[in-house]
């Protein structure tokens, strides 16, 4: 009767442990799942906040340069400015005209 009495708490504790580690099992998939869902949310994140930084610099690199163009044309025209004289590098007569 003692071995099949030891026998039964064995198998008692065994079960107890188990349901124990299947609780704490669920627990951590909980807690996994809390972590991945937040993963996920950053990773999201960061790539909005790239393309926010990252979307504004491409534009202006491809619509800016006509626009400030034609802003620099007007505002030499204005100002009575030739163009550069590529061979001496001097400014058109406009120049001069200002210094003197």
């Amino acid at each position: 009767m003692p071995k099949e009495v030891k026998k039964e708490t064995k198998i008692e504790d065994l079960k107890k442990l188990m349901d124990k580690n299947l609780k704490l099992a669920k627990e951590n998939q909980e807690m996994l799942k809390k972590v991945r869902k937040y993963l996920l949310i950053s990773r999201v994140w960061g790539l909005i906040k790239i393309l926010i930084i990252v979307t504004p610099i491409i534009l202006g690199i491809l619509y800016l340069p006509p626009l400030v163009d034609d802003f620099f044309k007007e505002f030499k025209e204005s100002l009575g400015l030739n163009e550069v004289d590529q061979v001496t590098g001097n400014l058109g007569s406009g120049v001069e005209k200002l210094l003197q």
